[in-house]
């Protein structure tokens, strides 16, 4: 959480020390694992991206946000057959195909036009994709393609696309969460809300909507919301100890002075002091007034 809070903000080295630090605790962090692979191939490191993407798969087979995002570095490595037999699996398939498996989305275009879309160089790719996008303005796959392809490095042409395949399939999980993703890297966190309630409605166990959804929550000071989505966070990784740094503020600044006490005490025990040391700082800095303040009666009383 904290990892993907500070690369929306910018902070490319507190979010990959934040990142190295959560996959120590847990190798197969789905969410910090796809996470990682972004910062990655925005910095040209394919093939560690690949294999982040391919760690992430083992962990959760077949799911289409994960192979979707390694389509995309596939392309962006220049590896032509590996991205071509992805997308066959994914679905981007010529219309003239006399039959489909279970899931699979036909796509209106010549057998060149098919290739080109999956061609490594990413311009050659994004162009035949959106040349495709003509032939069937309502295919939400070939958006959700597009808004994949475009979400690290411009996230503002990223949302473009991922917008109307929400709209189109708003039941679909993973449209959901790489437009939702997108605007939290934007910072349109009232937008996201909206998405991301829908998303973990639909798909609940879905940890990255959860995740993004407690942040653009916070940052939006929706604290009493934002609390449950860090309390399922916490329930589902019990590890994730900068966790309880954000319920100690949430609760602070509701005025809840001895809940968030009680989840300071919990962090300063257990956090890392080199991962965690700034937030280690502002919490000790905080500590004597918010004792004071509570040994004086002032605030809210405290809630189970």
């Amino acid at each position: 959480m904290l990892g993907i809070s500070e690369r929306a903000l910018g902070d490319k080295v507190g979010a990959k020390a934040s990142l190295e630090h959560a996959l120590q605790i847990d190798p197969e962090n789905v969410a910090a694992l796809i996470e990682r692979a972004d910062a990655r191939a925005a910095e040209g490191d394919y093939d560690r991206a690949i294999e982040d993407l391919k760690a992430a798969e083992h962990v959760k087979p077949g799911e289409r946000m994960i192979l979707s995002h390694l389509l995309d570095v596939y392309q962006r490595a220049g590896k032509a057959e590996e991205a071509a037999r992805l997308a066959q699996q994914l679905g981007l398939v010529h219309t003239n195909a006399t039959s489909t498996t279970s899931g699979e989305i036909k796509v209106a275009g010549t057998t060149a036009e098919i290739e080109a879309a999956n061609d490594a160089d990413p311009a050659k790719a994004r162009q035949a994709l959106e040349a495709l996008l003509q032939k069937n303005p309502r295919n939400a796959m070939l958006l959700a393609r597009l808004g994949a392809s475009y979400r690290t490095d411009d996230p503002a042409r990223s949302l473009e696309f991922y917008r109307p395949a929400n709209e189109i399939d708003p039941r679909n999980a993973d449209y959901a969460t790489g437009y939702a993703a997108a605007l939290v890297q934007s910072r349109r966190f009232a937008e996201a809300v909206s998405i991301l309630t829908r998303g973990t409605a639909t798909d609940p166990g879905n940890y990255i909507s959860h995740g993004n959804l407690a942040i653009a929550l916070y940052e939006l000071k929706r604290f009493d919301e934002a609390l449950p989505e860090y309390r399922w966070l916490l329930a589902t990784k019990p590890d994730l100890i900068v966790t309880y740094y954000f319920i100690a503020t949430a609760h602070d600044k509701m005025g809840e002075f001895e809940n968030a006490l009680a989840a300071y005490e919990i962090f300063l025990a257990r956090a890392d002091a080199k991962v965690n040391e700034l937030e280690i700082e502002k919490v000790k800095l905080r500590l004597p007034a918010l004792r004071r303040q509570i040994k004086l009666g002032q605030g809210v009383k405290r809630k189970q």
